[in-house]
């Protein structure tokens, strides 16, 4: 990994070919080591603190009263003759701890030999060990010339630093005209500063990374970890909260044990985070300019989320409302289907079956949940999870949600059989139905319509789906993938159901059964229905009613002798399951 030394060259170069000039922080920022080639520094010897010349000048002040540190602000280049503490060296100590205490640049030291001795060894010491430059400044030397030329070059440099926010009002202002991503406004700033960016979704994960010149060692390390899924996330405490905007932190990488700074701010509309932008500074201490530049950015990220969901929200709503004039069967004509289908990025051509995922309300009731509320239904990760399994088993799927509901139109190979398109739809219900196990205790019914050769008739396929669902969960209960081909002989039944023909039926063939489970508290009619339901197997059936397969021996031994007749012979099974199944809809 590149030194710091190697790094700050780095960000003061400028990359060839760029419409980006990269901040120049040393620039920027005056260092007392800058300091002593202006005016009158030019004359002061360094006494002590030669570790700290890079200690950052932002005010020129004098000082001549022993209790000064209470005014102190910070990053102050101090100019005293210590006439107050001039025969008072702890005193002195004293005050260079304050300095460093309270982030002052430096001191500089004006006629040592007019108002007192030498400067005392101790005071010397505790600069260098505080590593707080200690200046020494000429006794021809007036306050005046180093005050002027100090202030000069800040006030060139705030200048400067004016110019660069204009730069970066006019760079992400451009980004925002010419409709650029994430991935361009991350590189964008990384021209910008210099520093490697990286992107992250909502959860923190990396999704991309921006680096500056191929040659630069820093960067190529962190792209080298990115690309092995190794490099290290920051820790952000709460990362749900706004609040603090700019975070800065730190990581150690792996195997060098490296210590990085990370500056982090969200990408947040309001109080929702859609995802973060981070500044990687290697082992520089981070500029306020570095966040001004990253806070821009986030915000132009934030811009582009906003457009992007519009745009992204008006071509749902469209296909929305088309797909309602389409299933609602209120356009018939073929040809002009295909046209506006094509409008909104659809293949009609190829969609011959309607799929319906519907989450199971308490008693199986279709409560509308309305679009953007944030929990129930096909909201937020839910929705997530059922979009990726159908991108998963074909992107031509056309996938819609609304509520409760997941509605599909089932892309088919032109050529397929029928049941080739069957068999398809039935795989992509249960991979919907997989996506959405294990997360909450919900459940939902998956209804397959039929399969339609024209796109004017998908509305029929699309009622056969709905029916399904109806259908099937007053047979078999909620959870169930239910096509509606395997369903057609309990729509016949449904249709019988409120015949009295249908009611002499069930009363001649289950009434005896009813009548003993109501005088003797038993269950030999659940016990019967259990045991038709599962294929007529005494284990299977023991271990759904939850009983000992002796126990259930006995309740078939007991149906029998009410029944006066053995419910596994014909014709009397036949009149039995057929009972059974008319009255699931009585």
């Amino acid at each position: 990994m590149a030194s710091v030394s190697e790094h700050r060259a780095l960000l003061t170069s400028t990359q060839r070919g760029s419409r980006t000039a990269k901040l120049n922080v040393n620039r920027m920022r005056l260092t007392v080591r800058e300091a002593l080639q202006l005016g009158a520094l030019t004359k002061a010897a360094v006494v002590a603190g030669h570790a700290g010349l890079d200690r950052e000048v932002r005010h020129v002040s004098v000082i001549e009263v022993p209790d000064a540190y209470h005014w102190f602000r910070g990053h102050e280049l101090w100019l005293t003759a210590f006439y107050n503490l001039k025969d008072n060296p702890r005193g002195q100590v004293e005050m260079l701890e304050h300095m460093c205490r309270r982030e002052s640049a430096a001191l500089a030291v004006c006629y040592p030999r007019r108002y007192g001795p030498e400067l005392a060894s101790e005071v010397v010491a505790k600069a260098d060990e505080l590593s707080f430059p200690l200046l020494q400044l000429a006794d021809d030397v007036a306050y005046i010339d180093v005050i002027y030329p100090v202030y000069q070059e800040i006030v060139d440099r705030q200048a400067r630093e004016l110019q660069y926010a204009l730069r970066i009002n006019d760079e992400m202002s451009a980004l925002v005209l010419e409709n650029k991503g994430l991935q361009d406004i991350a590189a964008s700033l990384n021209q910008l500063v210099g520093n490697p960016v990286s992107v992250h979704d909502e959860h923190l994960g990396i999704t991309g990374l921006a680096t500056c010149d191929a040659d630069d060692a820093f960067g190529a390390n962190l792209r080298s970890l990115w690309s092995a899924a190794r490099l290290p996330v920051p820790a952000l405490g709460d990362a749900s909260s706004t609040e603090g905007a700019v975070r800065e932190t730190i990581v150690v990488l792996p195997e060098t044990g490296e210590v990085l700074t990370v500056l982090a701010r969200p990408i947040a509309v309001g109080h929702t985070i859609y995802g973060w932008m981070m500044v990687w500074l290697g082992g520089l201490a981070p500029h306020p300019w570095l966040r001004v530049s990253l806070v821009r950015a986030c915000n132009v990220a934030a811009l582009h989320l906003i457009k992007e969901r519009a745009v992204l929200e008006a071509e749902r709503r469209t296909q929305r409302d088309f797909l309602d004039e389409m299933l609602f069967g209120t356009v018939k004509s073929d040809p002009v289907l295909l046209a506006r289908g094509h409008l909104v990025g659809w293949n009609l051509a190829s969609k011959h079956i309607v799929v319906i995922a519907e989450y199971d309300m308490p008693g199986h009731e279709c409560i509308l949940v309305k679009e953007g509320q944030p929990e129930g239904g096909f909201a937020g990760k839910k929705g997530a999870l059922v979009a990726s399994a159908v991108r998963a088993a074909n992107q031509s799927h056309v996938l819609v949600l609304r509520g409760n509901s997941a509605i599909v139109l089932v892309d088919v190979e032109t050529g397929a059989r029928v049941e080739s398109a069957r068999a398809r739809a039935v795989e992509l219900a249960a991979k919907i139905r997989d996506a959405i196990v294990g997360v909450g205790p919900d459940t939902v019914t998956i209804g397959i319509g039929s399969y339609q050769d024209r796109p004017s008739e998908l509305w029929r396929s699309y009622e056969d789906a709905r029916r399904a669902i109806d259908l099937g969960r007053r047979v078999f209960g909620a959870g169930h993938i239910l096509p509606i081909d395997d369903l057609r002989a309990f729509e016949l039944l449904e249709t019988l159901a409120g015949t009295p023909r249908a009611a002499d039926l069930i009363k001649s063939t289950l009434g005896p059964l009813q009548e003993h489970d109501r005088r003797h508290g038993t269950q030999l009619l659940q016990t019967l229905d259990a045991y038709y339901e599962s294929r007529e197997s005494a284990r299977l059936t023991a271990e759904r009613l939850f009983i000992h397969r002796n126990t259930l021996a006995y309740r078939l031994a007991k149906i029998s002798e009410v029944l006066g007749s053995d419910p596994a012979s014909q014709p009397h099974r036949f009149l039995l399951m057929l009972a059974l199944a008319l009255r699931r809809f009585m």
